[in-house]
């Protein structure tokens, strides 16, 4: 359970962990496919406990940078970041792999 209300303070009563820094995110961390099920079957044996997920201001940003090498516009960002679809990390992902920038940025690598 998060540690933290709607605007990022400290939830009042009854948590027993510590509160959450700003760029992590309280979500449940669920395998998507049979790559994460390996995973984190073998962190369980290692007795290595995953990180928590990163926010969604973190994942954009690194998602921007990691795929097309520049950061979101504002607007990118903030229609992002309003989106309350599940599997839109998923879907920002599908979207930036088909912008040439994409092409660009990995032809120079």
């Amino acid at each position: 359970m998060c540690c933290r209300d709607a605007a990022g303070g400290a939830a009042d009563g009854g948590c027993d962990r510590a509160p959450l820094p700003v760029f992590e995110s309280p979500a449940n961390l669920t395998p998507q496919g049979k790559i994460d099920e390996l995973v984190l079957a073998n962190l369980k044996r290692l007795g290595i406990p995953p990180a928590n997920l990163c926010s969604d201001a973190v994942f954009l940003r690194r998602a921007y940078l990691d795929v097309i090498g520049t950061l979101p516009t504002s607007q990118e960002a903030s229609q992002f970041l309003a989106d309350r679809d599940p599997n839109k990390r998923g879907a920002l992902i599908d979207r930036l792999l088909g912008r040439d920038e994409f092409a660009d940025y990995w032809a120079m690598k």
